[in-house]
C-alpha cells in the first residue's frame, strides 16, 4: 500500500521529518516512510498546488483549463489498475479527484484516521 500525504502549503522546514525540533509528525515519525525533501509547490494556496502537482505540467507551465481536461496522475494511476481512494481531510481535492472513489475524512474523529 502507498499512501501519499500532501503538504502542498506547507514548509518543509517546518515538519520534524526534516529536522524541526518540534514533534510535528507524530503519526509518520515511527514509520518506514520516504519523505521527499527537494520538491516544490506550485502555489501558496491549496486550490493552487493541487491540481498543479497532480497534472504534470509543472510550476512554470500549469495551465488550470489544459489541467481540468487532461488526465491527472490519479486517472492514470487507477487506468492502469491501481485501487485510487482520495481521503480528504480539509477543503476538498480542487476537482483532482472527480474520477477516482473520494471520501470525505473531514468530520471524522481522529481516532478513525490512524491506522492501528
Amino acid at each position: 500500500m502507498v499512501v501519499l500525504a500532501l503538504g502542498e502549503t506547507a514548509r518543509s522546514a517546518n515538519w520534524s521529518l526534516n529536522g524541526d525540533d518540534r514533534n510535528t509528525n507524530p503519526y509518520t515519525s515511527s514509520r518506514d516512510i520516504i519523505n521527499f525533501t527537494n520538491v516544490e509547490s506550485c502555489g501558496t494556496s491549496t486550490a493552487e498546488s493541487v491540481p498543479c502537482m497532480f497534472s504534470g505540467q509543472g510550476k512554470d507551465r500549469f495551465n488550470r483549463s489544459k489541467a481540468e481536461h487532461t488526465e491527472n496522475l490519479l486517472d492514470i494511476l487507477q487506468r492502469v489498475g491501481v485501487r485510487v481512494v482520495w481521503r480528504d481531510n480539509d477543503s476538498g481535492s480542487k476537482e483532482v479527484a472527480n474520477r477516482v472513489v473520494y471520501e470525505n475524512f473531514a468530520t471524522h474523529r481522529e481516532s478513525d484516521l490512524v491506522p492501528e
